[in-house]
């Protein structure tokens, strides 16, 4: 505003003064008080650090106390301290070497009382972590084995522990280890699994983070420990069975020794469907006492203390912040703004996961052994803790995640799978295979066997280990029905190696011992090798890049050089070995040499292998942080993780045995040689007329399964000598009257009789007739009759039925090669007519003649043997039999051949019709026979694909040829499971008649039925043609099978001979075999894209080597036993012969076998679990549970195969059998012979889905789509705000600590980030640079009956943030974090950018309070420095003596706000004649254009630019090189205007009641005579210590004196008329203060020292007031004096001062009156002008001219010389109109 307008009552210009007066003068003017100093930091003698102090940072407390934050001035020593600005006393709390305070990073901070009493600051400095100190417990904050001082007289800065201070701390992630688990100790824990996770609790219950949860440990009833208990006496128990009395042992390792507590929870999944419901248990709390380890044991979930959080509680990470620019609280909550998480060179670490190694390895464990040992096994915690397999020829994805050191974790980087044709560590791999007995490269030492194509046999590529190109059926051994999406053709019907066969490698193979070192003759056994590759079929890797531009997915050597870059490259995975190549199991442990050996005993000495990876080149990335710290000493270790194999993660379902069904087909004839296949004839059923036509004839028609294991149809040596000729009879049905092996003639066709090895009793052929209608059965039965018979249709065979079976039918009627992999083709038939296979493409039987031969499209006699009845299998495996959903395999593919020895006993009677000695069964008067049979397969071998060299050269076989058949992938047309005694609608394949039939499971327990794509016709398997069937299992120079006289089947008729003493002897007992097998889906683009994937934890610890092992999968290899049961009857006469006499007879064999083995699968058989009700009779039995172990029902293994108690038929005395510890029943006294009904039990799998659970809680996820590796957005959070837990004064526990990942409320990020946050009548604001915002705060916990539950996500700040006013352009913001200031009347902030001075009550939009100096404020309030220094680095920092920005601070006392604003220039060409540095320590510093250090910390003491002192340099004056923009003002609440400008200009306030304090750095060491004390701090106000006339303290500021200046105006009465100015008179009073008195002395005789009057183009130049009344000589002086002089006088009459005589003495009208330049303010800075020498000059008074104007202005100036105070309150002017 121009003079002239100035309004009444305000004045232009006051320096240094106050609106009111201390003793209520209000309405005054009045000279300011000075300061003194009051904040005095102890500076002990730290000979190796600079100790002159800054302050950076307050919060005030309570008292008139605030807590200071200083740093010395090379930022090597940081202190807080507790200062009393009452009396002027300080308290060190810590002065440290670590807290890394700077004077370039001022501190903000909040302050509370927690736990009762106890003081607690929270405090961040947007470059150090956010900290909390508990000021009354400072000793909780020193190193181990310091003390805390509280004087600190030993000096020492290095006691301190600042990771102790840390908001989030630093911390050593603790390690829990499984010991083991005790049948005793609990207290009653539910059956299930359980899981524990721990974290810290320091001394204040202050919690961690919870930490890794461990991998589950399952919990049943079953004593498993003592000596006593069998394996086999342990089994599962479903949910809500009896609860078990166990505990568990645990020890905490790798404990950190600064915190108090460890804290247990536990995670219970007890629910029975493997989930946890969502809960979890706060257990104990256990005293750390600096010990490394705690043994802990879990004894279950005491309800007197275990208390029920929600498992999210646990899992939600309480996540920390790296940096925070603001703070505050609010509903006691801790608010940080404006966050920063620690940066993460992800490009690096990403870089460093592809370098890992990832091999494979297996390790044995017992599956039963001694005490100590059943821990390793299924049943036992060690498994499931450490040893869990993973699924071999299954895919994995892996990734790594680093934890740093206040235990943050990384992201999952994903560890990429070897490159093609190179082993892990990047080696070639050859082509020749080591472990094919075939390739050249075979290396027997291994002892390893695949079956897989070698490289050399392919058509392309021949030279590559997984790119071998092998071209369809020519030696591929596909074709191409069964080739799956994933088998993609390369080039036409080419196909590369590794979508066909499994390329894994064994490497090595050694022994280990009990500790695991690898020993000569080991324990255990461990191979390890190279994986299988694999690729996504769809996904690539991504073009990503680091900021330099190198590829992220890469592999680079230890220089950085780049070896190979994945970019656009298939992705990658980790495919196991398959079991061919790696076998699950083993018959006995021992060392190498020793695999196989012969045992009595299956399980005794049975090892399993586990599969797992092992990973090496684990390395953090190279290099440093941007802090300059390694990499390396960031992190504190990593975890391995992967990727969860769910559902659409799987490409191997499971795996199991495969059996051979048998599709049975109605033979019917008629009279004459019409041997017509089809029905429809008479007398067919029991005399009766077809009622069904021909189509009843196919109530026979249906799949059913086979009666005895595979290969052998029968296994059984039948009609021995009893045929009437000698010769033995070893047709599975009766051939002729007298089973005659030679004519082939009609009559020999017409005597077929009906095979026992049919089914018999079922739905669909228990028809019999009256002669009229077709009933229920009878004596006799549909397909079971003479002329009328269910046959197998693989067991129709040619002539020579001795032949049939064998090469050497005189020798060897059951040879070593028969039936591997299909029936002999040349002993098909006899003499001219051998070769009955004929041509395999067209199906020509040759020589046979009749319906024998058939034709290739015909139901071919013989085909049925070469394998076209093999495409429909019976699978049983954990999973079909365990869960009702079908898994829907794509694909099977055959793993292994099990083998295994067969205790069979047999239970017969009636009387025979011949004398066939110890015939097994035969022409039975009145008969029956039941077998029963325990397989236990503990041996196996290599399927080979490839017979001629498999077998040929491998097994000792006779020659075959042209017989390759495919056992790599068989595609699956249709499944279905069925259920004992079930039945399927008519679904599957008939066979050339065409249409479909059902599976019939008569009498037969479930199956998981399968049928593979192809035809049943056999003679489709020409090139192009679907394919052939399964082949039989091999390897028969291992088998036996039953001897020829039976005296390998044991007969028992007593019922009760134990199974350990029958056929323990291998060598001569029965043997069978079957394919190991894996259900397959096709999932060619497993896991998907690459950053899709979420994981879950795979290690059990934190791991620290470079090289580690997994074993955390999600398979159990656990034994699994499983009851096949078989009826067949058929309908005998009284004598042998054709005659049809006494038919009523019916002959039954019945059979039921056990089959046990080693299982792969998520079910864990051997948990097998006991039924919840009903006694174990009544089908809920099982093995090996209640028969194999010390139980009460053990030791009884074939009650499990009778448990209908059908072999008791035998026994002499009904109820015999009861007596010997037999739990049947006597079947035949019950319910009378066969067919009628009998009580049929199923096998029931009970399983509690529980203990297949995985670790799976914690969920680690990748960096995310799109992610920019170059951006800091990812860890720079501008516009977000976090928020703790809520906390309470009473309690423990600061929650104040406690932050969720998921509490957080984001500013929009259109108004700039934020930079500062205050609260306001209890409600929160977050100031950005452009807009203030409020946010809406509300409760946020969660009532659940009694207590409430913190929530992660809430009502809390979840209503968006909202503008207090609405801009287009936005308004109220600001980004000087240090002005805003809360005060009574509203919070005061400076906008900088726009130039406003705001107040802000809450109620409205903030006010604009620059009224009166609007125009000043536009032009002085932006940062000059801003300007001429883009991006200057010391932006808002005011406390930094090189810094810029705004200050506040409230004077209660005068009801004022002081504003500060540091601000100044370089006056040279900024780049080149100065410049802005740092050194090695990031200390900044200014030098100039030649290198010299002009301001800044020159290693000795701290030069400040802005200083209006000069300090001597090499090029001069520091005024000389910067120019000083600073300023401070003060506004006037009570006036609502602003006051005065003022001469101090701090670089920090500290505000409390009785005052505030300045803070100036102190620029160098002091001097001794200050007693080691250094002045920071100067309080405001008087100083009751200073005695008058010795110390001043009126405008006295850090000990300089300064003036008092006023500028007002006298305006003319009229304002265009223009008068003469002659005097002016001002009342003034000056006084001094008696402290002894306490009251004001007035000094009558004193007023101001100089003068200044001026209009628009007048000016007196600065005159000396000179007082006639006290100064006569002086005053005689000047009034006779005419020369030019710069004195004036003054009169006063009682407080009225006059002056008059004053003149203009401009002598240059061309320059300005006054100036404002730097070179004449900056020696007398601040002021707002200075006359200007070059205009104004004294004149003599008669040449001066009288003062002219519409106005006249008076600059009043008052020099404190004596400690006064100067009061004025009101000036007057004489004047006269001019004449002009």
């Amino acid at each position: 505003m121009v003079a002239s307008n100035q309004p009444s009552g305000t004045y232009r210009f006051a320096l240094n003064a106050v609106a009111d007066v201390e003793d209520g003068s209000q309405g005054s003017l009045a000279t300011e008080e000075g300061n003194f100093k009051c904040l005095a930091v102890q500076n002990a003698p730290f000979p190796d650090y600079n100790n002159s102090w800054s302050v950076i940072g307050h919060v005030y407390t309570n008292d008139d106390v605030a807590i200071v934050f200083l740093t010395n001035a090379d930022n090597t020593l940081s202190k807080i301290v507790e200062y009393n600005s009452s009396t002027c006393t300080t308290n060190d709390l810590v002065t440290s070497s670590c807290m890394g305070f700077r004077l370039d990073y001022p501190v903000q901070a909040v302050y509370r009382i927690r736990n009762g009493c106890e003081r607690n600051i929270y405090f961040t400095d947007n470059l150090n972590p956010p900290r909390q100190l508990n000021i009354d417990r400072l000793d909780n904050y020193v190193l181990p084995g310091e003390v805390y001082d509280p004087n600190n007289t030993n000096n020492n800065v290095d006691i301190w522990d600042c990771g102790q201070m840390r908001l989030f701390p630093l911390l050593q992630v603790p390690c829990i280890e499984y010991v083991a688990t005790d049948d005793t100790g609990g207290i009653g824990m539910i059956p299930g699994v359980y899981q524990i996770v721990i974290r810290y609790l320091d001394e204040d219950l202050n919690p961690t983070n919870f930490f890794d949860v461990t991998n589950p440990i399952p919990i049943y009833d079953d004593d498993a420990a003592s000596s006593a208990v069998d394996f086999n006496d342990i089994a599962g128990e479903l949910t809500g069975g009896q609860r078990s009395t166990k505990s568990v042992r645990y020890t905490f390792t790798n404990l950190d020794p600064s915190f108090t507590y460890v804290q247990v929870c536990c995670i219970p999944t007890t629910t029975g469907s493997g989930v946890n419901d969502g809960i979890a248990f706060l257990l104990e709390t256990l005293p750390i006492q600096g010990s490394p380890s705690i043994d802990y044991r879990f004894r279950g979930i005491d309800p007197s203390y275990a208390k029920e959080i929600s498992l999210d509680e646990v899992l939600i990470p309480k996540i920390g912040y790296d940096k925070a620019k603001t703070i505050e609280q609010i509903d006691n909550r801790l608010i940080l703004g404006n966050v920063t998480s620690a940066f993460v060179d992800h490009a690096a670490f990403q870089k460093a996961a592809c370098n890992i190694q990832v091999r494979y390895k297996t390790k044995t464990e017992y599956s039963l052994g001694s005490v100590n040992e059943k821990e390793a096994n299924p049943k036992g915690g060690e498994y499931y803790f450490y040893n869990r397999s993973y699924m071999r020829d299954e895919v994995y994805a892996l990734g790594v995640v680093w934890i740093f050191n206040d235990g943050s974790e990384s992201p999952a980087y994903h560890i990429p799978g070897r490159m093609a044709d190179t082993a892990a560590d990047g080696t070639p791999l050859g082509a020749g295979d080591p472990n094919h007995p075939v390739s050249g490269s075979y290396d027997g030492t291994l002892l390893a066997e695949h079956n897989r194509e070698l490289s050399a046999n392919g058509v392309a590529n021949a030279g590559s280990w997984d790119r071998a190109v092998y071209t369809e059926n020519a030696n591929s051994h596909q074709s191409t029905p069964n080739l799956l999406a994933s088998e993609q053709a390369v080039a036409g019907n080419a196909f590369e190696k590794w979508r066909l066969y499994n390329t894994a490698r064994r490497t090595d193979i050694y022994g280990v011992n009990n500790a695991g070192n690898q020993v000569a003759n080991g324990n255990f056994l461990v191979t390890e090798g190279e994986l299988a590759y694999w690729e996504s079929d769809t996904y690539e890797y991504p073009d990503v890049t680091d900021c330099d531009g190198n590829p992220i997915y890469a592999q680079y050597d230890n220089n950085g050089n780049l070896i190979q870059d994945f970019t656009g490259q298939k992705i990658r995975h980790h495919k196991l070995p398959d079991t061919t190549l790696e076998p699950h199991f083993y018959r006995a442990l021992g060392a190498i040499g020793g695999l196989y050996p012969v045992t009595n005993r299956f399980r005794s000495n049975a090892s399993i292998a586990p599969i797992g990876f092992a990973l090496r080149n684990i390395n953090p990335p190279v290099g440093v942080a941007p802090d300059g710290e390694p990499w390396a000493q960031k992190v504190q270790g990593y975890k391995i993780v992967q990727i969860e194999r769910a559902t659409g993660n799987k490409s191997v379902l499971d795996k199991g045995l495969v059996y051979y069904n048998y599709r049975t087909v109605t033979y019917s004839t008629a009279t004459g040689p019409n041997l017509s296949l089809t029905g429809g004839q008479e007398n067919e059923m029991c005399g009766c007329t077809d009622l069904g036509g021909a189509e009843s004839d196919r109530m026979c028609w249906f799949w059913t399964q086979a009666n005895t294991w595979n290969k052998y149809t029968c296994m059984l040596a039948v009609n021995k000598n009893c045929d009437g000729t000698g010769n033995d009879d070893f047709s599975p049905f009766e051939m002729g009257e007298y089973g005659s092996t030679t004519d082939v003639d009609e009559e020999a066709a017409l005597n077929y009789r009906p095979s026992c090895f049919t089914p018999s009793g079922c739905e669909d052929i228990s028809y019999a007739c009256d002669g009229v209608n077709c009933k229920g059965a009878s004596s006799c039965m549909h397909c079971n009759m003479w002329k009328s018979s269910c046959l197998p249709m693989v067991a129709i065979n040619g002539v020579d039925f001795n032949q049939t079976w064998a090469p050497n039918p005189n020798t060897n009627p059951y040879g070593t090669s028969g039936g591997y992999p299909l029936h002999q083709s040349t002993n098909l038939g006899s003499g001219t007519n051998s070769g009955c296979l004929g041509d395999e493409n067209t199906g020509n039987d040759g020589g046979l003649t009749g319906w024998l031969q058939g034709d290739a499209n015909s139901e071919n006699t013989c085909q049925y043997h070469r394998g076209s009845y093999t495409l429909n299998l019976s699978y049983h495996g954990a999973l079909t039999k365990a869960r009702i959903n079908d898994p829907d395999p794509t694909h099977i593919k055959i793993e292994r051949i099990l083998a295994g020895s067969v205790d069979a006993k047999d239970s017969k009677e009636g009387e025979f019709s011949c004398e066939c000695g110890n015939s097994v069964f035969g022409r039975i008067t009145d008969g029956s026979y039941f077998l029963g049979r325990l397989w236990y397969l503990n041996e196996h071998t290599v399927p080979y694909y490839r017979i001629t060299a498999g077998v040929n050269s491998y097994h000792n076989a006779v020659a075959w040829t042209n017989s390759n058949y495919s056992l790599t992938n068989k595609r699956i047309q249709l499944t279905q499971k069925v259920d004992g005694g079930g039945k399927t609608g008519s679904m599957f394949n008939a066979g050339n008649d065409g249409g479909s039939i059902p599976f019939n499971n008569c009498h037969g327990h479930d199956a998981y039925v399968i049928e593979l794509f192809g035809s049943v016709n056999y003679n489709a398997g020409a090139p192009g043609a679907p394919p052939k069937g399964l082949p039989f299992p091999g390897n028969n120079a291992a088998y036996r099978q039953a001897n020829t006289d039976n005296t390998n089947i044991q007969s028992v008729t007593d019922g009760d001979e134990p199974y350990d003493t029958i056929g323990s002897d291998y060598g001569d007992g029965l043997r069978g075999n079957a394919y190991y097998v894996s259900l397959k889906q096709e999932n060619p683009a497993q896991y998907g894209p690459l950053l899709n994937g979420v994981y879950v934890l795979a290690s059990n610890c934190l791991q620290t080597g470079t090289s580690t092992e997994i074993f955390s999968g999600d398979i159990f290899i656990s034994f699994m036993a499983f009851r096949k049961a078989f009826h067949g009857g058929k309908c005998v006469g009284d004598q042998v012969g054709s005659s049809l006499d006494g038919m009523e007879k019916n002959n039954f064999l019945w059979t039921r076998q056990e089959v046990g083995f080693f299982v792969e699968s998520e079910i864990n058989t051997d948990l097998r679990c006991k039924a919840l009700e009903g006694p174990a009779e009544q089908g809920n039995r099982f093995s090996p549970y209640h028969f194999s172990g010390n139980q009460t029902l053990g030791s009884r293994q074939f009650q499990y195969l009778d448990q209908e108690g059908i072999r008791n038929i035998a026994a002499p005395t009904a109820g015999t059998n009861e007596t010997s510890s037999y739990d049947g029943f006597h079947w035949a006294e019950s319910y009378g012979k066969p067919p009628y009904e009998y009580p049929e039990k199923f096998d029931n799998f009970y399983y509690n889905e529980d203990y297949s659970k995985i670790n799976n809680e914690q969920k680690f996820f990748s960096l995310p789509i799109g992610f920019n590796y170059c951006s800091q957005c990812y860890t720079n959070f501008p516009h977000r705000l976090v928020y703790s837990t809520q906390s309470f004064k009473e309690e423990a526990t600061d929650n104040y600590r406690v932050f969720l990942s998921e509490n957080f409320s984001d500013i929009p990020g259109n108004r700039g980030v934020i930079t500062n946050l205050f609260t306001l009548q209890n409600t929160l604001y977050s100031h950005t640079e452009e807009a203030l915002f409020r946010m809406f705060t509300s409760a946020q916990v969660l009532q659940t009956g009694s207590e409430e539950i913190e929530l992660g996500t809430g009502d809390f700040l979840s209503k968006p943030p909202r503008e207090v006013a609405d801009s287009d352009l936005g308004y109220g913001g600001s980004d000087s974090q240090w002005a805003t200031i809360t005060t009574g009347a509203g919070v005061f902030f400076i906008d900088q950018r726009t130039g406003i001075p705001m107040l802000f009550t809450g109620q409205n939009a903030p006010a604009n309070i620059s009224t009166g100096i609007a125009n000043w404020f536009e032009e002085n309030m932006p940062i000059s420095m801003y300007e001429t220094v883009p991006d200057f680095p010391l932006s808002d920092n005011p406390q930094h003596p090189l810094g810029v920005g705004y200050i506040t601070a409230y004077d209660d006392r005068y009801k004022r706000l002081i504003v500060t604003k540091r601000d100044y220039v370089p006056i040279g060409d900024y780049g080149t004649d100065i410049r802005l540095r740092q050194d090695e320590n990031e200390n900044w510093y200014w030098e100039d254009g030649d290198g010299n250090l002009v301001a800044g910390w020159d290693g000795t003491n701290l030069i400040h630019p802005t200083d209006a002192l000069v300090f001597d340099n090499p090029n001069g004056t520091l005024e000389e090189l910067f120019e000083n923009r600073s300023w401070t003002m003060s506004f006037s609440l009570l006036n609502k205007s602003w006051t005065s400008w003022h001469s101090y200009m701090p670089a920090a306030y500290i505000t409390s009641k009785s005052g505030f304090t300045a803070c100036k750095q102190v620029r160098n060491i002091p001097n001794a005579a200050e007693g080691n004390i250094v002045g920071v701090g100067f309080k405001h106000g008087k100083d009751d210590t200073y005695t008058i006339g010795t110390n001043h303290n009126y405008l006295r500021y850090f000990e300089a004196q300064y003036e008092f200046v006023l500028d007002h105006v006298h305006k003319a009465k009229t304002p265009l008329v223009s008068e003469v100015f002659d005097s002016i008179s001002y009342h003034s009073e000056v006084s001094t203060y008696s402290n002894s008195e306490r009251q004001f002395i007035d000094n009558r005789y004193d007023t101001f020292q100089k003068v200044i009057f001026y209009n628009d183009y007048q000016c007196s130049g600065e005159l000396n007031i000179v007082n006639k009344d006290n100064n006569i000589s002086l005053m005689q002086e000047v009034a006779i004096d005419n020369t030019a002089n710069t004195n004036i006088l003054a009169s006063r009459k009682e407080r009225v001062w006059s002056i008059n005589g004053f003149r203009d003495t401009i002598i240059n009208r061309n320059v300005p009156m006054f100036s404002s330049a730097w070179t004449n303010t900056g020696s007398n800075y601040y002021i707002d002008k200075v006359v200007n020498p070059a205009a104004v000059s004294p004149l003599a008074w008669n040449n001066a001219a009288r003062f002219r104007d519409k106005y006249l202005g008076i600059r009043l100036i008052f020099s404190n010389l004596a400690d006064q105070r100067l009061v004025i309150n009101y000036t007057h002017s004489m004047k006269s109109r001019s004449p002009r």
